[in-house]
């Protein structure tokens, strides 16, 4: 820690120094601003005019022409302007409506005309480049209304994803195929990576933002520890007070295609089981789905007093009570619980943005604070309802004197959200990582690896600008702040305490709630009277309540499936879905890991001359991570039933701890890691041509590491992992260096068309856990094993492209293509000869290709009409050549060998495409259109987003004939989605606009391609036999000599009897509809 805190009085004594420096120039941060450049001419002669003044109206900022009439404004902050040009004898001529872009240049020409007398000011709107010529890259600048008018939803990686390059997985934003572990956001000029697994935090306030850039192409030397795109998000910088909001309400409503999940329209899971008598025969299979509970009473022996339930083991007495048992067992849970709900009986979704800021002291303190709030109920239910999402923004710009600013941030970023497993820093945001982890055997109580992910993060900015001259500027910026990963779960299932009694008659009798029953049958608890956050749980009823109930054939039961437990593991009354515990894992999952991170950069900037700006700078990065993850058998202790239970002081230390405590298990610190890189680069603007041309030098400096390379790795990684824990740190393996050239160039054809090409090579180190992971258990072996000697992951990227104004729409056409080295891959290491004992053990062992061509177009200025519409077409290849098998040369004779010596398909890698097309329009009508009846006529919009992606490739085989083997030769059914938003603005204070979104308005299905979970059904059929049934109704068929014949692409809808039993979970994107208010003083 003492590290940590040398770098924050660094950083401080930094921003002291510069503020000596002070000379009368106005300053901005250059990585948020833009630039406003051109040339003065006679309107008359042609001839340059030196000395004219040019200046922004509203600000400070202005330049004088140089002798060939030429100027230049740096620092401008990206915004629209009114840009003034004067000179004595000359008529002054304005002009407005001129737009400044994050790092784009503005190029603004004036012709002034001789005057002998003093005339008014001419006023002339600036036109747009239908081309600019300045951008080397391919890239997308968004305004905030653009932003806003993707009907898409309230977030804005949503809205970003609609543009070309650009998609979503199931975590967040990817670029060009890369997910958001190789892209980095930036706010207002400062990244906000998360340290411990690369990937950014992507929650901002929509309301709070100017403009946002996307770089999808390549990018200029400064950026670091990035390897495919960008995303720079600039918030407002408010002059006069402002006040802007946004909510939004979506009702409650089923969110999954087929039947809702506890619905008794859920045949094989809840419908089947209502019937007293033999079921039909749906699957055909030649018997009843479901014998009867008349039947089932008489084959399990209950007339004889053989078939026993409850706490007591009592025997059934009725069908009747075998059935309420079941009920019971399977009931709703309302209240805060939600347990067992369908989505229409869950809560709504709503998300609110509102944001406030003005000007504290004129012209010298100003202030911007926003809030977002977000609650998305789940599809089909976690271990908590809803994945929810809180982001604080605040900024304060102070301007001391004319020449410095001071920008100071803060960010608060609140998730939280279901999760299944011990993987690290992540929950569920959408469902396909949702539908992943809904079980057939858990869909009444989640397994005992289920818990809730809380991630919490609080960071600091500050960005010391200071101007030196009109031509030359420097930054300090840095950034500190905490981030805390925190599980927790439903309480504990109070086991064998009474909570109900079912009768002979089939009645409930609840001694924790109350009980009723809906329209179809199916039981609801609700009112419950349990205080859920108590130390143990007495019984609700007395013993003699209890005997005399008994005494009367009731059956005494517990509140299963209500809270989570590990063990006793218990299944219902048919011994088919859990009730407690199970899902395969040894115990409770958690997250108690921490991580401190501080970045710094400094960088200054230079107009050397009106073609040539020249910047350099470095970065450095360091964070301190405390890692504490994985299974722990000892929460399911019961005097520790808290809501936010946390590992006692001494969970930390191995020695506290016994042998089976836990599994699977993270412990141990990162302390001392640096990474960073210094470059230099140019900016050359002429009007033939613009370059830039930089150079990177970025090192890496590991943590130590408990490892030494060559050593014996006996006891350690044997079967007893205690003594890695007793192992100090050894060794800090060697800094590594990389030197990275990037070149961007941009050559103007005509004024309306110009060709551009980009070349890059960009260095990324492996995240965290690749570099330091150690999970093992106490009593288990090492099982994976993180390695800080691997190499830096490398992209070299290159791109070309043309652009071209036809009557108004810009056409873009790209070509581009990634070679990518150094993925990291997990092969077994080997150190004992006779037990071929192994563990996980991270290398650089797989090379990628991307390749890919765009074509888009685009109008974007219009009085009625804009829009965009886009072809992207990418093919992505991956080759495995690390290693398969590593022998430790110390204890192991077996050559090691690669894993293409072991793998046709590394040899033979995959090469298919999946094209996206996308389309976006906007109609819209001006405030002031239809005169009189403008309140009814004007104001009125309407968003249209349409995307296609071609279906997902996979190899199918069904009778393993060699000939058919690692190949794709099966495709499932494009993706297809269409949003639409209605709103109507009114000509009031504030611009307050309503609005109705409806996503996914035809209610298309897409196709979830896993297939696992749609497929998997308590054992009864295979889920490689059902798929393969299903493929066969599409008509896919082998004959007897290995020849495939295609049928219809699956995801298509065949009815109850071929689709999966769990069609529930079969396909996306139910049609979901939003209401929302809009307004902006």
């Amino acid at each position: 820690m003492n590290y940590l805190r040398f770098l924050r009085v660094g950083v401080i004594a930094l921003a002291a120094v510069a503020l000596v420096f002070a000379t009368p120039f106005e300053a901005d941060a250059q990585s948020t601003t833009g630039k406003i450049s051109g040339r003065v001419i006679d309107a008359a002669t042609g001839e340059a005019l030196p000395g004219a003044n040019v200046v922004l109206e509203g600000t400070t900022r202005g330049a004088t022409t140089n002798v060939n009439g030429e100027y230049f404004i740096i620092l401008v902050t990206p915004s629209r302007y009114v840009v003034a040009s004067s000179m004595v004898g000359y008529q002054t001529v304005r002009k407005t409506d001129v737009i400044v872009q994050l790092d784009l240049t503005a190029t603004v020409d004036f012709e002034l005309a001789q005057s002998a007398e003093q005339l008014e000011d001419l006023i002339v709107t600036a036109e747009r480049p239908p081309v600019q010529m300045d951008i080397a890259f391919a890239q997308t600048t968004l305004s905030a209304d653009e932003i806003k008018a993707a009907p898409v939803g309230s977030r804005m990686r949503d809205a970003f994803a609609t543009q070309v390059g650009l998609d979503e997985d199931s975590w967040g934003l990817s670029i060009r195929g890369s997910n958001e572990e190789e892209i980095v956001y930036n706010l207002d000029g400062v990244g906000q990576r998360d340290s411990r697994n690369n990937r950014p935090s992507s929650s901002f306030s929509t309301t709070a933002t100017q403009e946002v850039q996307v770089l999808t192409g390549g990018f200029n030397a400064e950026y670091d520890n990035v390897r495919s795109g960008v995303v720079n998000v600039i918030t407002k910088e408010p002059r006069q007070w402002t006040i802007a909001g946004d909510g939004r309400i979506s009702p409650a409503a089923k969110k999954n295609f087929g039947p809702a999940i506890y619905s008794v329209d859920n045949w094989w899971d809840v419908g089947r089981y209502q019937s007293f008598t033999a079921t039909a025969d749906r699957d055909g299979d030649g018997s009843a789905d479901f014998e009867g509970w008349n039947n089932l009473f008489t084959t399990n022996g209950g007339p004889a007093g053989n078939w026993n339930a409850g706490i007591f083991n009592d025997p059934i007495q009725s069908p009747e009570q075998a059935k309420a048992i079941w009920d019971y067992q399977h009931r709703a849970i309302e209240d805060n619980q939600q347990q067992n709900l369908n989505g229409e009986d869950r809560d709504s979704d709503y998300t609110y943005d509102l944001t406030v800021g003005g000007p504290l002291l004129q012209d010298k303190v100003s202030f911007l604070l926003s809030q977002r709030r977000e609650r998305t109920a789940y599809t089909w239910g976690m271990a908590v309802p809803n994945y929810r999402d809180n982001t604080v923004q605040t900024r304060l710009i102070f301007t001391p004197t004319a020449t410095t600013k001071l920008n100071l941030g803060f960010i608060r970023q609140w998730g939280q959200g279901g999760k299944y497993g011990n993987f690290l820093g992540t929950y569920a945001r959408g469902p396909e990582f949702e539908a992943s982890n809904h079980r057939d055997r858990n869909i009444y109580a989640m397994g005992s690896g289920s818990n809730i992910e809380t991630i919490e993060r609080n960071h600091g900015n500050l960005t010391w600008t200071h101007t030196l001259s009109p031509k030359t500027f420097y930054n300090i910026t840095g950034r500190f702040g905490h981030v805390d990963f925190q599980s927790s779960w439903q309480p504990n299932q109070a086991r064998g305490v009474p909570s109900a009694a079912a009768d002979p008659q089939g009645n409930i009798t609840s001694f924790t709630g109350q009980i009723t029953s809906d329209g179809d049958g199916r039981l609801r608890q609700s009112n419950l009277t349990r205080n859920l956050g108590e130390s143990g749980v007495a019984s609700p009823v007395s013993d003699a309540e209890v005997a005399s109930l008994r005494a009367a054939g009731s059956i005494i039961l517990d509140e299963a499936p209500l809270g989570f437990t590990y063990k006793p593991s218990q299944r219902d009354l048919l011994g088919l879905y859990q009730l407690r515990g199970g899902s395969g894992n040894p115990a409770r999952s958690g997250d108690w890991s921490w991580m401190y991170e501080t970045d710094v950069s400094i960088d200054m900037t230079s107009q050397i001359t009106p073609n040539h700006q020249l910047k350099g700078g470095f970065q450095l990065h360091h964070f301190w991570l405390r890692e504490l993850r994985g299974f722990n058998s000892a929460i399911q202790d019961d005097s520790r039933r808290a809501f936010d239970f946390e590992p006692d002081p001494g969970f930390e230390d191995p020695a506290t701890m016994g042998v089976t405590d836990t599994a699977d298990f993270h412990n141990y610190w990162v302390k001392t890691p640096l990474y960073g890189g210094f470059y230099l680069q140019d900016r050359m603007e002429y009007r033939q041509i613009v370059v830039n041309a930089g150079i990177r030098l970025d090192y890496h400096r590991p943590d130590l590491y408990f490892d030494i390379p060559n050593e014996q790795h006996a006891d350690w990684m044997g079967s007893n992992a205690v003594l890695l824990y007793q192992r100090a740190r050894q060794i800090r393996p060697p800094t590594k260096y990389n030197f990275s050239p990037r070149l961007g160039v941009s050559h103007p054809i005509t004024v309306e068309s110009k060709l551009f090409f980009n070349y890059g090579r960009f260095i990324q180190p492996p995240t965290a856990d690749e570099l330091y992971q150690s999970q093992s258990g106490l009593g288990e072996p090492l099982e994976q094993f993180g390695n800080p000697w691997m190499e830096s992951l490398q992209t070299i990227a290159y791109e070309v492209g043309y652009e071209r104004n036809v009557n108004n729409y810009l056409v873009t056409g790209t070509l581009y293509f990634k070679d990518i080295e150094g993925e990291v891959t997990n092969p077994r290491l080997y150190v004992n000869n006779s037990t071929r004992r192994s563990t996980r053990f991270r290398t650089n062992g797989q090379v990628k290709d991307q390749r890919g061509f765009e074509l888009s177009v685009r109008k974007a200025r219009g009085k009625f009409l804009t829009g965009f519409a886009s072809y992207d077409y990418r093919v992505d290849r991956t080759r495995e050549v690390g290693w398969a098998r590593i022998f430790d040369v110390n204890t192991v004779s077996t050559a090691s060998f690669l894993e293409i010596e072991s793998s046709a398909s590394g040899a033979n890698p995959l090469f298919k495409a999946r094209p996206i097309i996308k389309v976006g329009l906007n109609f819209r009508t001006p405030l002031d259109y239809g005169g009189e009846q403008s309140l009814l006529k004007g104001g009125w919009e309407g968003n249209i987003y349409f995307r296609n992606e071609g279906g997902q490739w996979f190899n199918y085989n069904p009778n393993n004939d060699a000939a058919l083997r690692n190949v794709d030769n099966a495709q499932w059914k494009d993706e297809r989605t269409l949003d639409l938003r209605l709103s109507k603005t009114f000509d009031f204070a504030g611009a307050p606009m309503v609005y109705f979104e409806v996503q996914n308005l035809l209610d298309s299905r897409v196709p979830n391609t896993n297939r696992t979970r749609p497929w998997d059904h308590l054992g009864q059929v295979s889920r490689g036999q059902e798929f393969e049934d299903y493929m066969t109704a599409l008509g896919w068929t082998v004959n007897a000599s290995g020849n495939l014949s295609e049928g219809d692409k699956p995801g298509k809808d065949l009815g109850p009897q071929f689709n999966p039993r769990r069609d529930y979970l079969f396909w996306f994107g139910k049609r979901d509809f939003h209401f929302g208010l809009r307004f902006n003083y």
